[in-house]
């Protein structure tokens, strides 16, 4: 499928990949089934000796917005930096490999950007079916860098990114987030 072969599009969806065979094609069916069909995703095997290579390789043959990179293991931080340095996106987000989106979450966001925000927290309880998205805007960011953030369980880890980012005031912006 060739549906955006621009070189910019709204979003990146960097998801690293190491040893998920088992999950990889829920993650990236997730991805491939959005309603929002403005984006990439980009790859990043991390060195996995399972199925998930040939599984990375198989879909990049099916969809050309799809992008796949092979790396020796160095860990998911490092996979993650390698996929951003990659991305063309205006928006760039992170999905683990055993996660997956609801099919509307970019066209969610989509509808949630405007032309002043820099960041975007997004969560989706799908057991009880509520999501949110709210917006923050910060100096602190690059005009030219914008992230789209999905907050799973691990909240506390993105909290502690945030201070890096905020300066030592995240409890401000998650307050804010209602967190």
């Amino acid at each position: 499928m060739d549906i955006n072969n621009s070189t910019c599009m709204m979003f990146s969806i960097v998801i690293p990949v190491y040893n998920r065979d088992q999950t990889l094609l829920k993650c990236l069916d997730s991805v491939l089934n959005q309603s929002c069909i403005d984006w990439e995703i980009i790859i990043v095997n991390d060195g996995s000796t399972d199925l998930s290579r040939a599984i990375c390789d198989k879909m990049a043959s099916i969809d050309s917005r799809i992008r796949v990179f092979h790396c020796e293991h160095r860990g998911v931080s490092v996979s993650r930096n390698f996929g951003m340095s990659h991305a063309r996106g205006e928006w760039i987000t992170f999905l683990d490999s055993d996660d997956y989106l609801l099919p509307d979450a970019l066209s969610l966001c989509s509808s949630m950007i405007t032309s002043s925000a820099d960041l975007i927290c997004f969560s989706a309880e799908t057991n009880q079916g509520n999501a949110f998205c709210k917006l923050h805007n910060s100096t602190s960011f690059s005009s030219e860098i914008k992230l789209v953030i999905f907050v799973s369980q691990h909240f506390r880890k993105l909290e502690a990114v945030l201070d890096s980012v905020f300066a030592g005031n995240s409890e401000a912006v998650f307050k804010d987030f209602g967190m």
